[in-house]
């Protein structure tokens, strides 16, 4: 089983990215990726493994103008990878289409299989990302994707590839305490260390959010001391109405 998770602050401004572009786009996910092994339930077999589930953390995506990374056969190129990347630990990769299916070609899973030779490190667990983009006569923004994953073993097949559909987590940015004193989290929190390149909007969004953050907290505070207050009042109303009762 595999988990994909990424901050709303980064999938917002991956999806602004995709509105601003002109024409296509394609990237890199850098992050984390961690495997761990989950409780076996018991059975009659023997020797049976624990299941084992991944977690793939995106913190973070570079973008760059189609074939920069490759040619048109979709062979690597291995200089250009390796000034993009870095010693970033990159988790895969991502093409955005504008209305169009998504529905890879047959260059894009080229291209994925030798990408996933490059970063061996995640064997099957390589991201293949196809995002589209469309607006509608309201003027209604609509991000569709696919978060594809594909075994290195099933390239060896000639006629059929087998993927594996994977679904993209979107987990809270910060987290607040004790969720105001009676509001569960919607979803858990990952302290993330977000590298996102390119990107200047993301202190618009953490300066929003800080500023959003505050002034819940503070009117949280004020409805509670006028709560108080009516609950005090209504106690003094009481024994107005009833004075035997004092």
């Amino acid at each position: 089983e595999t988990k994909v998770l990424i901050t709303g602050a980064v999938l917002a401004n991956l999806q602004y990215s995709f509105v601003e572009a002109d024409a296509d786009l394609e990237g890199l996910f850098y992050g984390s990726s961690t495997i761990s092994q989950t409780s076996a339930r018991m059975t009659d077999k023997d020797g049976e493994e624990a299941p084992h589930q991944n977690k793939i953390v995106i913190q973070g995506f570079h973008n760059f103008s189609p074939f920069t990374l490759y040619n048109h056969q979709g062979q690597i190129n291995k200089e250009v990878l390796t000034a993009v990347a870095g010693k970033a630990n990159v988790l895969g990769w991502y093409r955005f289409r504008k209305n169009s299916p998504l529905r890879p070609t047959l260059r894009e899973f080229e291209v994925h299989r030798n990408l996933q030779k490059q970063f061996s490190s995640l064997p099957g667990l390589f991201l293949m990302g196809i995002f589209s983009h469309r607006i509608s006569q309201n003027f209604v923004h609509s991000f569709n994707y696919k978060l594809i994953q594909i075994p290195p073993e099933e390239f060896t097949v000639d006629d059929q590839i087998q993927i594996k559909f994977v679904k993209l987590e979107v987990v809270n940015f910060v987290s607040s305490e004790e969720e105001y004193n009676g509001f569960n989290q919607v979803a858990p929190y990952y302290k993330l260390q977000h590298t996102f390149g390119e990107s200047p909007h993301i202190k618009i969004l953490e300066d929003v959010f800080s500023t959003t953050d505050s002034q819940l907290r503070t009117l949280a505070e004020e409805v509670h001391k006028g709560n108080c207050a009516v609950r005090q009042l209504e106690q003094e109303l009481a024994i107005l109405r009833n004075p035997s009762r004092n």
